[in-house]
């Protein structure tokens, strides 16, 4: 099946390429296109646009974890003990609050060890910033449907049927998750994690479909509600406090481009309705007048009025109230180990490493409580099992188009974030004529390729044929006066554990046989995409005890 491209799309080019070369999972890309990168660079300089070639592998080797015994006798120790934050925006989120508080806190993350000329994408740096915080749309996939069983089933059926399955790539309704067999097939040492991971999700979605058939609300969903409205409160609160952590205005435009788009959303409406969510009904002149879009082949039109944006520089932001409130940042230091005391009272010391002109200098910190966001990045011994859900993330520029609400969201998974307030910018048309027409910086993500956790050299790609259908049915969404110009193209890595959903846990040890729970160590690990939408709920905890505390005396 031959990729349609009448209009010379140069990404398109590109994309018919990767096909004919039998590729299904296709390579990173960034335009080449002087013009339209000196427009992004220079109008919109918050988003980085690194070519494929700078693109560079996360890091993903294991974090020891060992008892402070085994810590070299006369190791120079630096720091007195405190809490120490690793990892992305999660991480950040709760050295924050802590220094909100008043109290020491350092916050470490790797973001700057890169070599000269290489960039490495974090998973969060390719999500749409899109806050979703519902229960139904942060709770596991086996709540919409998806149990692992029957979903690995129907994969292999349309793996035997690759023609029928591809011709369908343009549909409204084409499948947004898929199984990635040719990775998992390159790596069979990953099969058990895999395999623990698909049976812990079946059993749980047994005991929710239970649950639902006895008119119960299930535990899974207490908990998503719980975890998600906490979190949205706090980082509402914190958007005060720092002052533009959160775009405006709030809410998200739904749109059903088909008969079962538009059950599923009378569904989600009644879904909503039982957490005291509400997802309301829009005309076009509606979506016109909040959104800035009146869009085409929509049989119906829903705002979720609830969800959010994240500012593009929202990290940023973050970081430099931290520094402002007496927190330390170190940001090209990477974690290499964990010794943990015996007596969770006295915590530990952590290890880490940072690459340098000179070569690799060990920094050594102590710590009362550690807080660990790493995303992919697995620990020795074992702690929890993890694959990836591949999406795609994709730059451009919306010419003629004043985005200036929240997300658009067209069927169950493509979405069209505006990052960044749109400006009239001199914009030349097909014939090289200059106009001063409306430019709005977008991300485009979408899809779920289910795929080993470390996928080597192939971390950046993504699944080729949905990125095909997200951008086909963006563009036949917009209006016809609006035009989609792509800047680049990458595979996005989330992550998804045995529960389905985020998790913190604390580590493991059988020290002399006997296992051990220290809990001055916390992992937060699984988001499964929620990671920016659930990053307010461990500092909601955290400043509902200093409440508690507080009121007690």
């Amino acid at each position: 099946m031959r990729i349609l491209n009448v209009d010379n799309d140069p990404y398109l080019t590109f994309a018919e390429t990767e096909r004919r070369q039998g590729k299904k999972q296709f390579s990173p890309w960034t335009t080449s296109n002087p013009q339209w990168l000196e427009m992004a660079k220079r109008y919109f300089p918050e988003i980085p646009l690194p070519t494929a070639a700078q693109l560079e592998k996360p890091d993903l080797r294991p974090v020891d974890i060992r008892d402070l015994q085994t810590l070299p006798p006369h190791t120079a120790v630096m720091g007195e003990a405190c809490l120490v934050a690793v990892g992305g925006p999660p991480a950040a989120a709760v050295a924050l609050e802590h220094a909100l508080q008043g109290k020491p806190v350092l916050y470490a993350s790797d973001q700057e060890k890169t070599l000269p000329g290489k960039c490495t994408r974090p998973i969060w740096a390719g999500a749409g910033n899109h806050g979703e915080p519902d229960a139904f749309t942060e709770a596991p996939a086996y709540v919409t449907g998806h149990r692992p069983l029957s979903f690995i089933f129907k994969e292999l059926l349309r793996a035997c049927l690759p023609c029928h399955y591809d011709s369908q790539v343009l549909d409204p309704d084409y499948p947004w998750l898929r199984i990635n067999f040719g990775e998992w097939l390159g790596n069979p040492h990953q099969w058990p994690a895999a395999f623990r991971v698909a049976w812990g999700n079946q059993r749980l979605a047994q005991l929710y479909r239970r649950a639902r058939q006895e008119g119960l609300w299930p535990a899974v969903l207490e908990r998503m509600r719980a975890r998600t409205q906490a979190s949205a409160d706090y980082l509402h609160s914190l958007d005060k406090v720092l002052g533009g952590l959160l775009r405006e205005p709030r809410g998200s435009l739904l749109i059903a481009e088909s008969p079962q788009q538009v059950r599923a959303l009378e569904d989600a409406a009644a879904f909503l309705k039982e957490e005291g969510r509400v997802l309301r009904a829009l005309t076009p002149d509606q979506a016109f007048e909040k959104y800035g879009l009146r869009p085409r082949q929509a049989l119906a039109l829903w705002e979720k009025t609830h969800d959010f944006i994240f500012e593009a520089d929202f990290l940023k932001k973050m970081t430099t109230a931290l520094q402002k409130h007496g927190g330390e940042i170190q940001n090209a230091w990477r974690l290499k180990r964990i010794y943990v005391d015996g007596n969770p009272q006295k915590g530990g010391v952590l290890e880490f490493c940072e690459n340098g002109a000179t070569g690799e200098t060990r920094h050594y910190r102590r710590f009362s409580q550690a807080h660990l966001s790493l995303g992919a990045t697995s620990f020795q011994p074992q702690q929890y099992d993890l694959i990836s859900v591949t999406g795609i993330s994709m730059n451009a520029l919306l010419i003629g188009g004043a985005l200036r609400g929240g997300p658009v969201v067209c069927g169950p998974s493509n979405h069209l974030v505006p990052l960044l307030a749109p400006q009239t910018l001199p914009v030349p048309d097909r014939s090289g004529q200059q106009h001063s027409l409306p430019v709005t910086f977008v991300r485009l993500s979408a899809a779920g390729s289910v795929s080993p956790r470390d996928r080597g050299q192939q971390w950046y790609c993504y699944d080729g044929r949905q990125a095909v259908h997200l951008l086909h049915r963006i563009r036949e969404t917009l209006p016809a006066e609006m035009r989609l110009v792509v800047l680049s193209v990458t595979g996005c890595n989330r992550v998804i554990g045995k529960d389905g959903q985020q998790v913190e846990l604390h580590p493991t040890l059988y020290p002399a046989g006997r296992k051990k729970t220290y809990s001055q160590v916390t992992i937060q690990i699984g988001a499964g995409g929620g990671g920016l939408t659930q990053m307010g709920f461990i500092p909601a905890t955290m400043r509902a005890m200093i409440h508690e505390t507080e009121t007690k005396c």
